[in-house]
């Protein structure tokens, strides 16, 4: 288990990183900490480091927690990941994604003794993967990899379409978007207005995307097709069966 923890706070750095390595002394687990004083030393590690857990601030001098997270994602996009936030009655809110979130009352042992209960027990090595979205709402929603066919741009926004038939509404321009789902590799971006989720794909055209959820049909750009059939031949292999293209070698 290898556990990174970033906080500008020295003390409580330092008790966090005493207090996760003990637990795991305890229960005569193996767990490497590693602890960040500066963010964006964070950010740097997690480009060439496997880290397991990931547990941030929301809040940092210089930037937000969940911007953060955003860009230790584009490496990392399976990591489960802890944001902690300290709220003004004193208690600190602990969100876990994947996701469930705890009240906390403060950041004492009573307190992190069941949140990383729950990290050990739950949170296996191939966690589910999901997608931290800004909504336009300003709330940020945790939405699993798997529950997305597909975004499209309308009139500079950005609307993301649900397996349930739901609709997210996220700000664009929707290749920033796909800069967030690109660390996923079953996304496609066959056209400037739409990013496709290639699992949901049942046939593919020189100029359109077939999708077996939502009765959608998406169009590929002119002169992006081999490059589209290209990229899907190469993760197709990710799918289960049922989740096979057809291709229509139609000109």
């Amino acid at each position: 288990m290898k556990i990174a923890y970033t906080s500008e706070n020295p003390d409580e750095l330092e008790y966090v990183g005493a207090f996760i390595r003990s637990y795991y002394d305890e229960l005569h687990l193996h767990a490497e900490v590693c602890l960040f004083s500066d963010p964006e030393q964070l950010v740097e590690s997690a480009q060439n480091t496997p880290y397991n857990l990931i547990m941030l601030n929301m809040d940092y001098i210089n930037t937000n927690g969940v911007l953060l997270l955003y860009r230790i994602r584009r490496y990392l996009p399976n990591v489960p990941t802890v944001l902690i936030r300290c709220l003004e009655n004193g208690e600190v809110m602990c969100i876990l994604i994947n996701p469930a979130i705890y009240i906390l009352n403060d950041l004492s042992a009573n307190s992190l003794k069941p949140l990383l209960d729950n990290v050990r027990i739950n949170v296996g090595s191939r966690p589910e993967r999901t997608i931290l979205i800004r909504m336009t709402s300003s709330f940020q929603s945790v939405i699993p990899v798997k529950d997305i066919v597909y975004a499209e741009c309308m009139k500079h926004r950005v609307f993301i379409h649900l397996a349930s038939g739901g609709l997210i509404e996220a700000p664009g321009p929707i290749k920033l978007l796909y800069g967030t789902f690109s660390a996923h590799p079953e996304f496609l971006f066959p056209h400037r207005s739409y990013i496709v989720n290639a699992f949901y794909v049942s046939c593919i055209t020189p100029d359109t995307l077939y999708l077996r959820m939502l009765n959608a049909t998406i169009p590929i750009a002119r002169g992006k097709y081999a490059t589209v059939k290209k990229t899907y031949d190469s993760i197709s292999t990710l799918f289960p069966q049922d989740g096979e293209c057809l291709y229509t070698e139609q000109t």
